[in-house]
């Protein structure tokens, strides 16, 4: 089983290497922790490290306020990934993850310091398309439960466990904020390849809403990947994904 180790409040490695070919960064979801990505730590053998992103207000940040803006994220992790960037590294979000995990690559390049090889946005709409539903981030607490229950805004172990919503729909509530107050400023295309993911039965993203990506993509055509499940396909039934991603970062992060 894989360890975690803490080399910096805001990573969260686990198995970590001696002297790894690369990393992989790996970014949350509305409301989850860097433990979401535990099990991935020897998904990709002993040349590929993964570190998932520990946002403030959680894990080992309880004590820190949660951001209530993309910007503050950025801010936050941005430094952090930068001073790892001594070898090559892919970043995977989902949801409000794919998002960061984008913007931080452009955060990046504007301080003209190392860019993903491998840019993995999944269970995410193009950033400058129009949201699909109503904000959530406003409602009260019993509301807010609710809508999560009607919409799946959160994996089906924490919606059927009203102890545990109560426990995270604080954590929930900040990152709805971030996300539904988020704005895609034009920009440059990145110059980093993108892979966009989701589960076939995920209401609320289409095709039309997938293929988009690629108007913030300079690296040829993106790939697009449909997985079966839903929203969180990758809880679901990971080990397609984990098999998918092994072999696409062999080859990116590889000589």
């Amino acid at each position: 089983m894989a360890t975690a180790s803490t080399t910096n409040k805001c990573l969260r490695t686990y198995a970590p290497r001696v002297n790894p070919m690369g990393r992989l960064f790996c970014f949350t979801w509305a409301g989850a922790g860097a433990g979401a990505y535990r099990t991935w730590g020897d998904a990709f053998g002993a040349d590929i490290e993964v570190s998932g992103i520990c946002l403030a207000g959680r894990e080992g940040r309880h004590a820190e306020p949660r951001a209530l803006r993309m910007s503050e994220l950025v801010d936050d992790v941005a430094p952090v990934i930068a001073a790892c960037s001594d070898r090559p590294f892919a970043f995977f979000g989902h949801g409000l993850g794919a998002l960061l995990a984008f913007e931080v690559s452009r955060r990046l390049r504007d301080l003209r310091k190392r860019l993903p090889r491998h840019l993995f946005v999944s269970g995410a709409a193009a950033p400058h398309l129009a949201p699909s539903r109503a904000p959530l981030h406003q409602l009260d607490d019993d509301a807010l439960a609710e809508a999560l229950q009607e919409f799946g805004g959160a994996p089906r172990e924490f919606l059927t466990n009203p102890a545990l919503m109560k426990l995270i729909l604080p954590a929930i509530r900040a990152d709805l904020t971030v996300q539904e107050t988020y704005t895609c400023e034009p920009a440059a295309r990145l110059n980093v390849h993108f892979t966009v993911i989701a589960g076939y039965d995920d209401p609320d993203l289409r095709i039309q809403d997938l293929t988009p990506w690629g108007r913030h993509c300079s690296v040829g055509a993106i790939e697009v990947l449909q997985f079966d499940g839903g929203e969180f396909y990758l809880l679901e039934q990971p080990q397609p994904l984990l098999e998918e991603l092994d072999g696409a970062l062999h080859v990116s992060l590889g000589p």
